[in-house]
Protein backbone atom coordinates (compact mmCIF):
# COMPACT_ATOMS: atom_id res chain seq x y z
CA UNK A 1 0.00 0.00 0.00
CA UNK A 2 1.37 3.46 -0.82
CA UNK A 3 2.40 5.79 2.00
CA UNK A 4 -0.29 8.06 3.36
CA UNK A 5 -0.46 11.54 4.77
CA UNK A 6 -1.87 11.96 8.28
CA UNK A 7 -5.21 13.14 6.86
CA UNK A 8 -5.71 10.68 4.00
CA UNK A 9 -6.28 6.96 4.26
CA UNK A 10 -5.26 5.06 1.13
CA UNK A 11 -7.85 2.91 -0.58
CA UNK A 12 -7.13 -0.75 0.22
CA UNK A 13 -5.65 -2.89 -2.51
CA UNK A 14 -8.33 -5.50 -3.13
CA UNK A 15 -6.20 -7.50 -5.57
CA UNK A 16 -4.74 -9.74 -2.86
CA UNK A 17 -8.20 -10.56 -1.53
CA UNK A 18 -9.55 -11.23 -5.00
CA UNK A 19 -6.61 -13.50 -5.79
CA UNK A 20 -7.22 -15.38 -2.55
CA UNK A 21 -10.92 -15.83 -3.38
CA UNK A 22 -10.06 -17.12 -6.85
CA UNK A 23 -7.72 -19.72 -5.28
CA UNK A 24 -9.92 -20.95 -2.44
CA UNK A 25 -13.23 -20.76 -4.28
CA UNK A 26 -12.86 -20.84 -8.08
CA UNK A 27 -16.58 -20.10 -8.52
CA UNK A 28 -15.81 -16.51 -7.49
CA UNK A 29 -13.45 -15.99 -10.43
CA UNK A 30 -16.15 -15.28 -13.04
CA UNK A 31 -17.93 -12.92 -10.64
CA UNK A 32 -14.72 -11.01 -9.95
CA UNK A 33 -14.01 -10.79 -13.67
CA UNK A 34 -17.55 -9.61 -14.46
CA UNK A 35 -17.90 -7.06 -11.66
CA UNK A 36 -14.32 -6.05 -11.00
CA UNK A 37 -12.83 -4.95 -7.70
CA UNK A 38 -14.56 -2.56 -5.30
CA UNK A 39 -13.87 1.11 -5.92
CA UNK A 40 -14.07 2.73 -2.53
CA UNK A 41 -13.27 6.41 -2.15
CA UNK A 42 -12.44 7.63 1.36
CA UNK A 43 -14.63 10.43 2.63
CA UNK A 44 -13.24 13.93 2.65
CA UNK A 45 -15.98 15.02 5.07
CA UNK A 46 -16.39 12.66 8.04
CA UNK A 47 -19.05 14.91 9.61
CA UNK A 48 -21.32 14.73 6.56
CA UNK A 49 -20.70 10.99 6.16
CA UNK A 50 -21.66 10.30 9.76
CA UNK A 51 -24.68 12.61 9.59
CA UNK A 52 -25.90 10.90 6.44
CA UNK A 53 -25.43 7.53 8.13
CA UNK A 54 -27.60 8.64 11.05
CA UNK A 55 -30.35 9.80 8.70
CA UNK A 56 -30.23 6.57 6.68
CA UNK A 57 -30.25 4.21 9.70
CA UNK A 58 -33.08 1.67 9.59
CA UNK A 59 -34.84 3.28 6.63
CA UNK A 60 -35.52 2.07 3.11
CA UNK A 61 -33.23 3.74 0.59
CA UNK A 62 -35.87 5.87 -1.15
CA UNK A 63 -37.34 7.15 2.13
CA UNK A 64 -33.90 7.88 3.55
CA UNK A 65 -32.85 9.72 0.39
CA UNK A 66 -35.98 11.88 0.50
CA UNK A 67 -35.49 12.77 4.16
CA UNK A 68 -31.78 13.47 3.56
CA UNK A 69 -32.63 15.82 0.67
CA UNK A 70 -35.24 17.63 2.78
CA UNK A 71 -32.79 17.85 5.69
CA UNK A 72 -30.07 19.42 3.53
CA UNK A 73 -32.63 21.83 2.01
CA UNK A 74 -33.52 23.10 5.50
CA UNK A 75 -30.14 24.81 5.52
CA UNK A 76 -30.49 26.37 2.07
CA UNK A 77 -27.66 24.46 0.50
CA UNK A 78 -27.05 21.38 -1.58
CA UNK A 79 -24.48 19.98 0.82
CA UNK A 80 -24.64 18.77 4.39
CA UNK A 81 -24.61 21.72 6.84
CA UNK A 82 -21.45 22.50 8.77
CA UNK A 83 -21.34 21.45 12.44
CA UNK A 84 -21.86 24.92 13.94
CA UNK A 85 -24.89 25.61 11.74
CA UNK A 86 -26.48 22.26 12.57
CA UNK A 87 -25.64 22.60 16.28
CA UNK A 88 -27.53 25.92 16.34
CA UNK A 89 -30.66 24.21 15.03
CA UNK A 90 -33.44 22.57 17.04
CA UNK A 91 -35.13 19.20 17.15
CA UNK A 92 -38.37 20.80 15.97
CA UNK A 93 -36.63 22.38 12.98
CA UNK A 94 -35.07 19.05 11.95
CA UNK A 95 -38.40 17.27 12.40
CA UNK A 96 -39.90 19.43 9.63
CA UNK A 97 -37.71 17.51 7.16
CA UNK A 98 -39.10 14.18 8.36
CA UNK A 99 -36.20 13.37 10.69
CA UNK A 100 -37.43 11.39 13.68
CA UNK A 101 -36.94 12.86 17.15
CA UNK A 102 -34.25 10.30 18.13
CA UNK A 103 -32.34 10.97 14.89
CA UNK A 104 -32.68 14.73 15.35
CA UNK A 105 -31.17 14.38 18.83
CA UNK A 106 -28.38 12.22 17.40
CA UNK A 107 -27.64 14.73 14.63
CA UNK A 108 -27.51 17.58 17.13
CA UNK A 109 -25.16 15.58 19.37
CA UNK A 110 -22.94 14.77 16.39
CA UNK A 111 -22.86 18.46 15.48
CA UNK A 112 -22.02 19.45 19.07
CA UNK A 113 -19.11 16.97 19.19
CA UNK A 114 -17.67 18.42 15.98
CA UNK A 115 -18.47 22.07 16.73
CA UNK A 116 -16.68 22.01 20.08
CA UNK A 117 -13.85 19.89 18.59
CA UNK A 118 -14.26 16.87 20.85
CA UNK A 119 -14.19 15.09 17.48
CA UNK A 120 -12.23 16.46 14.53
CA UNK A 121 -12.11 15.40 10.91
CA UNK A 122 -8.31 15.19 11.09
CA UNK A 123 -8.50 13.00 14.20
CA UNK A 124 -10.87 10.59 12.48
CA UNK A 125 -8.94 10.50 9.21
CA UNK A 126 -5.57 10.00 10.91
CA UNK A 127 -6.59 7.93 13.93
CA UNK A 128 -6.24 4.19 14.13
CA UNK A 129 -9.40 2.08 14.36
CA UNK A 130 -9.43 2.14 18.17
CA UNK A 131 -9.07 5.93 18.27
CA UNK A 132 -11.91 6.37 15.77
CA UNK A 133 -14.10 4.05 17.82
CA UNK A 134 -13.27 5.89 21.07
CA UNK A 135 -14.09 9.24 19.45
CA UNK A 136 -17.40 8.15 17.90
CA UNK A 137 -19.03 5.84 20.46
CA UNK A 138 -19.88 8.66 22.91
CA UNK A 139 -22.04 10.29 20.23
CA UNK A 140 -25.75 9.57 20.52
CA UNK A 141 -26.99 7.34 17.69
CA UNK A 142 -23.56 5.93 16.82
CA UNK A 143 -22.90 2.42 18.03
CA UNK A 144 -20.34 -0.26 17.20
CA UNK A 145 -22.05 -1.17 13.91
CA UNK A 146 -22.04 2.48 12.76
CA UNK A 147 -18.37 2.79 13.68
CA UNK A 148 -17.52 -0.37 11.73
CA UNK A 149 -19.42 0.85 8.66
CA UNK A 150 -17.67 4.23 8.87
CA UNK A 151 -14.28 2.53 9.12
CA UNK A 152 -15.03 0.26 6.14
CA UNK A 153 -16.84 2.62 3.79
CA UNK A 154 -16.01 6.13 5.04
CA UNK A 155 -12.33 5.57 5.75
CA UNK A 156 -11.84 2.55 3.44
CA UNK A 157 -10.18 0.53 6.18
CA UNK A 158 -9.87 -3.17 5.48
CA UNK A 159 -11.95 -5.41 7.71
Amino acid sequence: MPPTSPTRTPTPDFRLGADHLRRVEPRFAPLIERHGLPELIPTHDPFASLGRAIIYQQLAGAAARTIHERFVALFGKRTFPRPALLAASSVDHLRTAGVSRPKALALLDLAAHFADRRVTPRGLLAGDDDAVEAALLPIRGIGPWSVDMFLLFGLCRPD
